[in-house]
């Protein structure tokens, strides 16, 4: 893990660094911008970010080549408490419980009954 600052929040699950690196989150997958919640997403991951000061474990890298990594704000998981606070869906089994137990509370994009997965919005849009 390294430490990094994180110069601008482009969606819900993705940041750039200082250094111009571009951060998707391992894990979660946000709304789209245009999509409803995608700013509230956005704003979420702001606020849980504060000002900026990260540790970054990279993951891999995406097909369109970003780095994928966790992003820790002391000894919080940003994806996880981004997928706990109701800002993201888990992606694939990553944070699976976090999600269910938003769902349950009805928290942030739980609050609509069917909210639009962004896998989905994106193939119809």
């Amino acid at each position: 893990m390294t430490g990094a600052t994180v110069m601008r929040v482009v969606d819900g699950d993705t940041v750039v660094l200082a250094d111009g690196t571009r951060v998707r989150i391992h894990g979660i997958d946000a709304p789209e911008r245009d999509q409803p919640f995608g700013k509230a997403a956005t704003e979420c991951l702001g606020q849980l970010l504060g000002d900026g000061g990260v540790a970054v474990e990279p993951v891999e890298r995406d097909v369109y080549g970003r780095l994928v990594a966790r992003l820790w704000r002391g000894k919080l998981d940003v994806g996880k408490q981004m997928v706990r606070l109701g800002c993201a869906w888990s992606y694939g089994d990553s944070y699976i419980r976090e999600q269910a137990t938003a769902r349950a509370a009805r928290a942030g994009l739980w609050s609509n009954p069917h909210p639009i997965p962004p896998w989905r919005w994106r193939r119809m849009h």
